[in-house]
């Protein structure tokens, strides 16, 4: 039995142990504490960002294709799945019911024409879309009658087709003009991603009905010089992703604004899109987080997305092999000793998801738009091939052949920056495509087993365009 001398000794000893653990426990809160209540001094400077300004112009209604468009929209007759399907089906060059394409066409008459009153303006600007919540904005906003315009696209591309089977080669050339011009309208000034990829597309389906009818011997010289100056007229759609990419940033820094403003609560929708290191913690620590303001530096995000897309914007000047794609901002260099950065939750974790939702889809957006400039070049191609053949008989052993008679210059190839690939012998023109590898117009892919379709061209190890017709699954 200890002496009472002894017992208190102990005590002394266990007293003093327990509040050396407790100014330990209490050094480490606070530490932590500190950390915390010291992220949002951790927030840097906000640089300018004038030049991610998108100039908006002002039109009257009247001179503005959006209010056609839009009157075009409201009287076109709603297309059903299996109605987009059998267009598809026809466009691709597959057996369809033709008096269900007829009744299609007939139905979309009155907002055709609509639309065309459109296609005389020289611009098409979307109305300033506003947020109303930040998931609606994540999920990639748009216009309600967008999915609407990429119908009337179609629509377009399947009257071409349509007016050419019948012998009707004016009219179809008349309706190409038209898609294209509707397409470029769109892409120009894109109030969004959607909207410019919209155009892409309505371009795209413009210069396939093109090569169709370069490819048809009916169709005259006449027809297919028209199609050739008008193709002469635009090819690049730099301009529309800039503006797009400058838009983008746009809304998400007033939407970064209001959040800091107290005009927008981010937190909700932060939870469920993409901020994984947070969706395991509870409630009440996921409040801590925000309330301390370790959670989001809306400086550094700000910073951050504007130096992401200076970077995109540059690399839309560029061909495909020459795009520099950097990270802009090393995210975890903020605070790298801070107890919870070591466990993976770290400052910013707000902004970390905005660049995640924003910028990933960058590089894949500019390679879309080589794609399609690289259809707009071959397509200009096919047709001055075949107006020299109409001139000449046959079919030159080189391009150059085509300077400066037919067109100034031989355009390079939107990937690798060199020209155009032709091969007179296979009559082929071809695009090294996103592999930047000449394979010699080779149309395999490995995992296909075979030679691929030309819907599939940009997957193949390079993407072939026929000059003379293949059969409709060859083009």
């Amino acid at each position: 039995m200890k002496s009472p001398g002894e017992f208190e000794s102990g005590m002394k000893k266990t007293l003093l142990s327990a509040a050396i653990v407790l100014f330990v426990l209490c050094g480490l809160l606070a530490g932590v504490w500190h950390a915390l209540t010291g992220a949002e001094r951790a927030d840097i400077q906000l640089r300018n960002d004038a030049d991610m300004v998108a100039v908006r112009l002002e039109i009257s209604p009247e001179l503005n294709a959006y209010t056609y468009f839009q009157a075009a929209a409201h009287v076109f007759t709603d297309i059903s799945r299996e109605d987009k399907s059998r267009q598809n089906d026809y466009l691709a060059g597959k057996p369809v019911d033709e008096v269900a394409i007829a009744d299609i066409l007939d139905r979309s008459e009155a907002a055709i024409k609509t639309l065309r009153r459109g296609l005389k303006c020289n611009l098409c600007i979307v109305p300033e879309l506003h947020i109303e919540n930040w998931s609606q904005w994540l999920l990639g906003i748009h216009s309600p009658s967008l999915e609407t315009w990429r119908d009337m696209g179609r629509t377009l591309a399947t009257s071409i087709r349509r007016h050419r089977l019948a012998g009707r080669y004016a009219e179809a050339a008349d309706a190409c003009v038209d898609l294209l011009r509707f397409g470029h309208l769109m892409q120009a000034q894109a109030e969004t991603i959607p909207h410019y990829l919209s155009g892409l597309k309505a371009c795209r389906r413009g210069l396939k009905q093109i090569r169709d009818m370069a490819r048809d011997e009916n169709v005259a010289a006449g027809e297919l010089a028209r199609l050739a100056e008008m193709l002469a007229e635009f090819n690049s759609f730099e301009d529309g992703i800039v503006f797009a990419f400058k838009k983008e940033y746009g809304r998400v820094a007033r939407v970064i604004d209001e959040h800091r403003g107290g005009e927008l609560d981010l937190r909700h929708g932060t939870y469920e899109f993409g901020i994984y290191e947070y969706k395991h913690l509870p409630a009440w620590m996921k409040e801590f987080f925000w309330g301390t303001g370790y959670a989001f530096h809306p400086n550094r995000t700000k910073n951050a997305l504007a130096e992401t897309y200076r970077e995109a914007i540059a690399n839309a000047a560029l061909a495909y092999a020459d795009m520099v794609w950097t990270d802009a901002i090393r995210w975890h260099d903020v605070d790298e000793n801070r107890l919870l950065s070591q466990l993976g939750i770290c400052h910013n974790m707000v902004g970390i998801g905005f660049h995640r939702a924003l910028t990933g889809g960058d590089q894949c957006l500019l390679r879309i738009k080589c794609q399609t400039e690289s259809e707009w070049a071959a397509t200009r191609l096919i047709v001055a091939l075949h107006l020299h053949r109409r001139e000449t008989g046959e079919f030159p052993g080189e391009l150059a052949s085509l300077t400066p008679g037919l067109m100034p210059s031989i355009p390079n190839d939107p990937f690798d920056g060199k020209p155009f690939r032709y091969v007179a012998s296979m009559r082929i023109l071809y695009s090294v495509g996103a592999n930047l590898q000449d394979n010699g117009g080779s149309r395999k892919l490995a995992s296909y087993g075979g030679e691929v379709p030309a819907l599939r061209r940009w997957e193949a190890e390079d993407a072939v365009f026929d000059i003379v017709d293949r059969g409709e699954a060859g083009r």
